[in-house]
């Protein structure tokens, strides 16, 4: 009861319009509102399932990157360069409303009942293909020589210690990319490496600005350290998103040629 009640206070203080915004601007599915949570249909147990897990993991995942944004607004102020100021703290409110978000998100998805005659969300639509599509130059050989694997295991490592809980934790649960090895979570997994790799570049060109600046100024070491190794960290993170999709691509592909041709099917039947 004081979940729903601390829930239905942040409604009313905004979080409900502001989520719903934040909703329609990434074309997810809409979650209900708290008095409806309890009533709400349609909702299969692995989706209630997946979007907890997904919440716990944004929301930490932002506070951390939030903590570590704290230095770069060190170096904008000492380094007197304003832009790098007013970015990183813009950037700081950002972060702070998108936990906000993910925590009224965990407790809305935490009142829902799962509906055994749900049928699975259907993926998003793919976009960007020009760009997503792997290139030529990719392989498979060549991200294994870059080190991604190396640095996947610590991505893997990062995400299951903020995505599981403490029990699940010891109960030997282990994080997947794919939770669940249905088309659908598939095409869902490919679209979301899209949304993945656009943010992680755009943070990845917003750190640069810092980490100049760091060097210009002749800043301590360790503040040279640290904006380098967000740089670093994002692109590679781009470079991770690109490793899964081409690890995926032909079966995605697959997927995509059957649902096309379905759907011609139902046209013609129509």
């Amino acid at each position: 009861m004081k979940r729903l009640d601390r829930t239905l206070l942040a409604e009313r203080l905004g979080m409900r319009a502001f989520y719903v915004f934040i909703t329609n601007l990434v074309k997810d599915r809409l979650l209900p509102s708290a008095k409806e949570a309890h009533s709400a249909e349609g909702w299969a147990e692995h989706d209630i399932r997946e979007r907890i897990e997904s919440a716990r993991y944004f929301g930490r995942a932002q506070v951390v990157r939030a903590l570590f944004n704290i230095p770069m607004i060190y170096v904008g102020w000492k380094g007197n360069a304003p832009w790098v100021l007013y970015s990183f703290l813009a950037l700081l409110v950002v972060q702070v409303l998108m936990i906000l978000v993910e925590v009224y998100k965990h407790a809305i998805t935490n009142l829902l009942t799962a509906d055994p005659n749900a049928t699975p969300e259907p993926p998003p639509d793919a976009f960007g293909d020009w760009y997503f599509t792997p290139k030529k130059w990719e392989s498979e050989k060549f991200y294994r020589a870059v080190g991604i694997e190396g640095f996947r295991a610590f991505v893997n490592w990062y995400i299951g210690n903020t995505r599981l809980t403490r029990e699940e934790k010891k109960s030997g649960k282990k994080v997947e990319y794919v939770a669940k090895p249905s088309p659908n979570d598939l095409l869902r997994f490919e679209v979301g490496t899209r949304i993945g790799e656009i943010v992680h570049f755009i943070i990845a060109l917003i750190n640069i600005g810092p980490l100049l600046v760091a060097v210009q100024q002749h800043f301590h070491g360790y503040i040279i350290f640290h904006c380098a190794f967000f740089v670093w960290g994002d692109f590679y993170l781009v470079l991770l998103q690109r490793y899964h999709r081409l690890r995926i691509w032909k079966t995605v592909q697959k997927l995509r040629e059957r649902i096309a041709r379905n759907e011609k099917r139902k046209e013609v039947t129509a």
